[in-house]
């Protein structure tokens, strides 16, 4: 129904919305029920080393096998970060 009033980027956009306010919605219960167990201090320390582990394990685990031949592999993370943000998409 939304993509004959909507055109194709606002259908995706509108979309990317409600699963941000569904998300939002979703994770305030478990985050309250930890709060009022441990502390916001410590549920805080604790969301911040999990998203540290996660993002540690995904440096190690995913790769972009499509260019990894071209890839120079002493290139420092400033010259990374550089090519990232000067992308388009980004």
């Amino acid at each position: 129904m939304g993509s004959l009033m909507f055109a194709l980027t606002d259908v995706l956009t509108l979309a990317g919305i409600g699963r941000l306010l569904i998300g939002g919605v979703a994770g305030q219960a478990p985050l309250a029920i930890l709060m009022e167990s441990y502390g916001w201090q410590m549920t805080m320390g604790t969301a911040a080393g999990t998203a540290l582990v996660l993002a540690v394990l995904a440096c190690f685990i995913v790769r972009d096998r499509l260019h990894a031949a071209s890839v120079d592999m002493g290139a420092s993370l400033l010259a990374g970060l550089e090519c990232c943000l000067g992308r388009v998409q980004t």
